[in-house]
């Protein structure tokens, strides 16, 4: 029997309705594109380099992604922010973390990466059934599908998208 998915999981984390993010260096020019293909607002992200708020009116954000990676192309990786069941907003990475069954061996992570048309860019030292795999900028997949794919894998044991999250204080 599976166990259940634990609050990281995909399951637990769906798009908004009214922002992504692109993650990687990109021109004035192509950042001015963006903002009319959104139809919304661009800004960078307090304290993370290389990445771009865009904020939409709501509606389907599979079509706000497919606007944004059409204008991007090859030049960035294009993700929906996510929400948690709590409401709060997550800002995808680009990567994606895998938990699989066992500990996972060189030969079989490579083999995954290449499958998954994925990128490994570390092992958990503390976690050795547990990588990390980065979305390349040339792949025009959607992020949920991506996940979706790489969980349906025999060999996951759960997989999801690496993100930030802004907090907000709450006054007691």
């Amino acid at each position: 029997m599976r166990k259940p998915k634990d609050t990281k999981s995909s399951i637990s984390r769906l798009p908004a309705k009214d922002a992504a993010v692109v993650i990687g260096a990109i021109s004035d020019e192509m950042r001015s594109r963006l903002a009319k293909a959104a139809n919304g607002t661009i800004a960078p992200m307090a304290n993370v380099a290389d990445t771009l708020l865009v904020q939409a009116k709501p509606g389907d954000p599979r079509k706000l992604f497919e606007k944004l990676n059409d204008v991007v192309g090859e030049k960035a990786v294009v993700a929906p922010v996510l929400v948690d069941e709590e409401g709060q907003r997550l800002f995808p990475t680009g990567h994606v973390q895998v938990r699989f069954k066992t500990p996972a061996d060189d030969e079989l992570l490579a083999a995954f990466a290449e499958r998954h048309r994925l990128q490994l860019t570390k092992r958990n030292r503390w976690a050795p059934q547990q990588a990390e795999f980065a979305v390349k900028p040339d792949d025009p997949r959607y992020l949920p599908e991506i996940t979706r794919a790489v969980q349906a894998e025999p060999a996951v044991d759960d997989a999801w998208p690496d993100v930030r999250a802004a907090f907000r204080r709450q006054l007691a």
